[in-house]
């Protein structure tokens, strides 16, 4: 897999730090954004493209300032669920799920299941 562009909303600056360093030790040709919200992420991202992977910790405010125009969004793009809240639908194709804490292995099986290719880099 070439390099891709990931991002990563977190609030808590420890949580992305442990989440953006497991990705990039693991993972180092991913190129990550890192937000601490969505309208963070919104302001960051590239105008010229879409993220192809975006992984969200599912905690706290992050949620709940989701607009629908995030929503709709998100539906289009291979997204990463860290410990998503219950209103977060389940079933959606292209979505995978895991808890804090995980593993490599758990990692890795999100990142294939949600992008629809191998996690080796």
């Amino acid at each position: 897999m070439s390099s891709i562009t990931c991002v990563i909303i977190e609030e808590d600056v420890f949580v992305a730090e442990d989440i953006s360093a497991t990705v990039q030790q693991h993972f180092p040709k991913v190129q990550l954004c890192v937000s601490a919200s969505f309208d963070q992420a919104r302001r960051s991202m590239s105008p010229t493209g879409a993220p192809i992977l975006v992984i969200i910790s599912g905690t706290g405010m992050i949620t709940r300032e989701m607009t629908e125009e995030d929503a709709a969004g998100l539906r289009t793009l291979p997204v990463v669920w860290i410990d998503a809240p219950p209103l977060v639908q389940r079933d959606h194709p292209g979505w995978a799920f895991i808890s804090k804490p995980f593993t490599l292995a758990g990692l890795s099986a999100a990142l294939e299941a949600a992008s629809g290719r191998s996690a080796t880099v």
